[in-house]
This record gives structure tokens, sequence and C-alpha cells, in this order.
């Protein structure tokens, strides 16, 4: 009878789970770093893999950064004191909003220039076109293209959040009843999307076949039990939230793979993904031993490469960079394991008949 040494066993066996270990983790992480200082968080990401967010530098000014090619680099504040990247296109053209004494201003950084969208406007997304839509406290969601402001005629109790490269836009809106809804405009059709059973909606991101991911209330305006949502061809899914009291949606991609965060009772963060169907948190998707505390999920890009923040080995809150891996299955994992054993048996038994 042949029988395995227990050293080549437990050599074995150890490959197995390895192996095992390399089929569960879905991505590989990557700590972007800072700017000289402690911290970090990213807030979208490109096509081309750019991302933009903030960063502590080695003075303890927080700063705008763009992370490109392995580098991380300083976009300083553009003049006010604070500036907060909200997306990115594949142009390498930033919106976000500047922080300053007159209050939150909307910006759109484009080939060295800025464009200040003034006092009380925010700048929400943005599509590979350059159109801009954000909104503005007094007059609601703008949308901002070839260096002029529109409304759209969708009223001023309305915010604008995604727009994709087609221009179909979404966001919130009153309806019915004094209600904010979700909504869908494409070439100035307006649908309500409605809820999930509550009284609000909002449709915070859009791809380009047109899936909407939002947040709604289940019962009310109960914003405690918001839950995650996604919006395809007139019927809306609930993503529900793995547990948690509710989640958020940050990003969508063409793919209908979605991003966010869930929100546990004692407020703690889990980052989440939304695949084929199903939602998972995705400290369960990298490697178990990485160190890693996932806490929020910001942007996801047709790659399926995410971003966001969560606390490193080091125990800082750093930007975070997940790129898919081609993990070996774990059917061929179990092939690989077979074979060895296999291999190894017949390698003892032929020199047992040599003896």
């Amino acid at each position: 009878m042949n029988r395995c040494k227990p050293s080549v066993k437990a050599a074995l066996l150890l490959s197995a789970v390895a192996l095992n270990a390399e089929a569960a983790a879905r991505y590989n992480i990557t700590d972007l770093g800072t700017l000289g200082g402690l911290t970090s968080s990213a807030a979208a990401i490109n096509d081309l893999g750019q991302i933009v967010g903030t960063a502590d530098t080695a003075s303890g000014v927080n700063s705008a950064f763009i992370f490109s090619n392995g580098q991380m680099a300083d976009l300083g504040n553009f003049g006010a004191i604070g500036a907060a990247p909200t997306a990115i296109n594949n142009s390498g053209q930033i919106i976000g909003q500047l922080i300053d004494l007159t209050g939150p201003r909307g910006f759109l950084h484009t080939n060295g220039q800025l464009v200040d969208f003034g006092v009380n406007r925010f700048a929400n997304g943005i599509n590979n076109h350059g159109q801009v839509v954000g909104t503005e406290i007094v007059n609601g969601g703008f949308l901002y293209a070839n260096g002029a402001y529109a409304n759209l005629g969708l009223t001023a109790s309305s915010n604008f959040h995604g727009i994709n490269d087609s221009g179909q836009i979404t966001g919130d809106m009153v309806f019915a009843n004094n209600e904010y809804h979700a909504f869908f405009n494409s070439n100035g059709q307006v649908t309500d999307l409605g809820t999930l059973g509550g009284t609000f909606s909002s449709g915070r991101a859009i791809n380009g076949v047109g899936q909407i991911a939002g947040i709604s209330t289940l019962v009310g305006d109960d914003y405690a039990q918001m839950h995650a949502f996604l919006w395809d061809n007139g019927v809306m899914t609930d993503l529900g939230t793995l547990g948690g009291d509710s989640s958020h949606v940050n990003d969508i991609n063409d793919a209908g793979e979605i991003v966010g965060d869930i929100t546990a009772a004692n407020g703690d963060l889990r980052p989440f993904l939304y695949a084929n169907g199903t939602m998972a948190d995705l400290n369960t998707l990298i490697a178990l031993d990485s160190g890693w505390s996932l806490l929020s999920a910001a942007g996801i890009n047709n790659s399926g490469q995410i971003v966001g923040s969560g606390i490193n080995p080091e125990g800082y809150q750093r930007a975070f960079l997940l790129t898919p891996v081609a993990a070996v299955p774990l059917p061929a994992a179990i092939w690989l394991f077979g074979s060895a054993l296999a291999g190894f048996s017949w390698t003892s038994g032929k020199r047992r008949i040599k003896k």
C-alpha cells in the first residue's frame, strides 16, 4: 500500500489551502499612499485607471490628488481652503467641491484650467464629453455644457447626480404629493422611478446603457432604513444591506456592477460590491491575510477596478485600489491537489518497485 510521509501530506494540504485562498481572493489591493502625511481617501476612478481623492501632505494640510501610473500627484486646493474631487472622466477632467469661507463651490478642472461654478453649486457627475451635472441650492439641478448652465426645466426642487455619454441624467426631484423620487431623464422625457415602498428615492449614478443605481426608503421617509437599488428597464431591485441597517450607492459601471457602503446600527461602515445579482462585502473578496479593513467603496470603472478607503495594516486610513485577479478556480485547485498527490504516489510506488 502506498503511503505519503506526514510531512509531504502537510505540504500538499498547505498547497491546497493556498490554492483555495487564491481562488477566494478576487482582488489585489494597492495602498495609494499619501502626499507626505498619514491619511488619504479615494473618490473616483476612470477607465484609464486614473484616481482622484484627497490626502494629507507633510505639513498636515489635506489636498486634492490625482493618482496615475503608480504615482500620486498633488493638485493643491485651487486657491481655496480645501478641495474635494468627486469624479474624473476618461479625458482627465475632474469635478468636485471647493471649500471656502463663502461656502461650498462646485468646480471643473480641465486642461489645467479651473471653472468655478460659484457659491452653493455642487458638481456631482461628469461624462466623457465634459458635460457636468450638479445642484444649485436655489435653482435646483443644473447641466453645465459648452460653458453654459441649464436646469432643463426640471423644477427648482431637483438634484442632478449622474450623467452618461448619451446625455441621460438621473437624480431626484419633486413629483406628486411633494415626494422626492429618483428620475431618469432621456431626450427631455422624464420617468419617475418610484421607490422601494417609502416616500423618498434618489438616483445616484447612471451607466452607459441607462441602468441607474440609487437609494430609497422602505417606509415613509425613514432615512435610517435606506436601501440601495438598481433600476433596469423599468424594474427597481432592492439590493439589501448584508444584515446592516442601511446601504448607500456610490457608483455603477457599464456591466451593471455597483459599489457602495453598508451602515451598521453602531455606525460602522462596510463596502459592498453588487454583481450578477449578488451583494458581497468587499472585505471577503481580498486575501484574508492582507491586514486591511475596508470601510468604503467610492468608485468602479469598466475594467472592474474599485477605489475607496480603509484601514491599512499599519492602522492608518488610506485610499486603496482593488484590481481584479485571475484566481485559480476551486475545481482547478482541487485538480492540482489531486494531480500532485497522484504524482507523488506514482513516484513512491515506482521507487518501491526498483527496490
